[in-house]
């Protein structure tokens, strides 16, 4: 039996085995970027069976996926963050055909040794806020938007919505597109996040503020069970949409946001506001050290606010002093 699933491809795999025990409680889209991974493979391999897959092949796969080109064909290189997240779902794939061990206890054992191949080293980057005048020309641009096409909600009222209350609640995506309208709480104004939706594995309730349910209010439909933000497109199409609007909004390509950024942004207008134990609560953090990356600080305002000393204001040194000669 070991040597018959050694001997099929990582695609029979997938759908075969993978997908049915490992991701069947997982959300629709994380099971679709896993399925774009396989694809993937079998676009830049030559697709072997698993007992055949080595280290080099998975060096030459990481490799064929740093030259992939963006997005829409576009002149950038595909990022070193979105190979990493293709080599952490193949890992993840592959490590469930090797031994079993204290860390990966339900694994199969079909091969003796799981081939495995390290990420690129990726610099953590400077936070990076979406600018109030971007923010606005964003919200306006939603006005023009095609998809979602839901029954009885605009696509302009869904996408509206949908960065008003990742703004204000700096919500991640995945737990954004799997709120029900039941977990709106309008009498109240507080939005339940259950927690088999979002990675922390914690139910969490938020308040709502009068913009956030005024926006709410467009999306209510009849069934309380629905999807608050239903997408039943592809993810690539969800992104697709959202660089389109920010096309409209003016946003350069090189400026161009993705959806987390509206988590960054929340944090870093709560940080102006707010104690940290609020930005921290309101991200969805464990620690305040993770909140502090989501938090962009003003440093020209703090440094243009510092008081500085009297003999600063009034040039310091004679002009014939030495120190001053030194700079001369």
């Amino acid at each position: 039996m070991a040597a018959k699933k050694a001997a099929v491809t990582l695609r029979a795999w997938f759908e075969e085995s993978y997908a049915p025990m490992f991701l069947c409680d997982a959300a629709r889209l994380t099971i679709e970027e896993y399925s774009q991974v396989v694809s993937l493979w079998e676009r830049y391999t030559s697709n072997p069976p698993a007992g055949a897959i080595t280290f080099a092949t998975l060096v030459a796969f990481r490799d064929a996926l740093r030259l992939r080109r963006g997005r829409a064909g576009g002149e950038s290189l595909c990022s070193p963050a979105t190979v990493n997240k293709h080599l952490r779902a193949l890992n993840a794939m592959l490590s469930k055909l090797g031994p079993s061990g204290p860390r990966n206890r339900d694994a199969l054992g079909v091969l003796e040794r799981t081939p495995w191949v390290k990420q690129l080293r990726v610099p953590r980057p400077r936070p990076r806020a979406i600018s109030d005048m971007h923010l606005a020309a964003i919200y306006r641009a939603a006005g023009e938007a095609v998809h979602p096409a839901i029954v009885g909600v605009s696509a302009a009222a869904w996408w509206q919505a949908l960065i008003v209350v990742a703004y204000n609640l700096g919500l991640r995506r995945g737990a954004l597109l799997g709120l029900r309208q039941v977990d709106v709480d309008f009498d109240r104004a507080e939005l339940r996040v259950p927690a088999a939706i979002d990675k922390c594995d914690e139910e969490r309730c938020k308040p709502l503020n009068d913009v956030c349910l005024r926006h709410l209010l467009r999306l209510r439909r009849g069934e309380a069970a629905a999807l608050l933000f239903p997408w039943p497109l592809s993810l690539a199409t969800l992104y697709r949409e959202w660089w389109r609007l920010q096309a409209i909004a003016g946003v350069r390509s090189a400026d161009r946001y993705q959806l987390h950024a509206l988590k960054r942004t929340c944090g870093t207008v709560l940080a102006g506001c707010a104690s940290p134990w609020a930005v921290q609560a309101m991200l969805d953090h464990s620690r305040l050290e993770t909140s502090r990356h989501y938090v962009v600080a003003d440093l020209r305002e703090a440094v243009s606010r510092m008081p500085q000393p009297e003999v600063f204001l009034h040039g310091g040194f004679d002009h014939g002093s030495r120190q001053t000669r030194l700079f001369g």
